[in-house]
């Protein structure tokens, strides 16, 4: 009887790898035939996670791609777009890279994502959404910042750092909050224009601020 749940288990085993190979495979397959403008020859029989994770993985590519043709080697070195383009290569062709060891962590038990960030990692949060707050504004030509703080939080929703738009409002008047703006609206000159202004906004605000945000329980305040 053991021998045969052993051997069960083993066909278990096999069968749930085969599936994950068959994930990756497939995966790979529509994010190349995106990547090169090919989706009309592509098989459109995948499912929606393969989907998901292709769309996800290409729109990355592209963006990291535009960025990097068209900002200045010590810009691109500031925002470790070259790293970026390495960890995508690394998802997307076999080989090692240390985002596997990243991944791993993340799935292992001894992975603590219950931890808040400290003060200082707050308080920088802090002064960032009042920066997207501020740039937000610029980019809409709204006529108040709860307006745009309004708007802040409809589109920005970190599940890791809740907040209200009267909070976000208020961060907008912070000290350093002025400098994230500029810095935000630099910024979107290195995301497609097939996006509108406010929306590139939100692009770059969520890519600078999830980074931070990733550990569930920040507190707002």
């Amino acid at each position: 009887m053991a021998k045969e749940i052993s051997t069960s288990a083993k066909e278990d085993q096999a069968f749930e790898d085969n599936e994950h190979a068959k994930f990756a495979t497939d995966v790979i397959k529509l994010y190349e035939a995106t990547i090169a403008g090919k989706l009309a020859d592509h098989d459109n029989a995948d499912s929606d996670d393969v989907r998901s994770v292709a769309f996800g993985l290409a729109t990355l590519k592209q963006a990291v791609d535009y960025f990097l043709q068209r900002c200045p080697d010590e810009l691109v070195a500031a925002h470790g777009m070259h790293h970026a383009n390495a960890i995508l290569e690394a998802l997307t062709t076999p080989g090692m890279h240390p985002v596997w060891r990243h991944i791993k962590a993340l799935q292992g038990r001894k992975y603590m994502p219950h931890l808040a960030p400290d003060v200082a990692t707050v308080q920088t949060i802090r002064d960032m959404l009042g920066g997207i707050v501020l740039a937000y504004k610029e980019a809409s030509g709204v006529d108040s910042v709860l307006k745009a703080a309004e708007a802040v939080a409809d589109g920005i929703k970190p599940a890791a750092f809740k907040f209200s738009a009267d909070q976000a409002r208020k961060w907008a008047g912070r000290e350093n909050a002025g400098g994230y703006e500029r810095r935000f609206l630099a910024y979107t000159a290195a995301v497609p224009n097939c996006n509108s202004p406010t929306e590139r906004v939100l692009i770059v605000g969520r890519a600078e601020l999830y980074p931070l945000v990733s550990v569930p329980k920040a507190k707002a305040d």
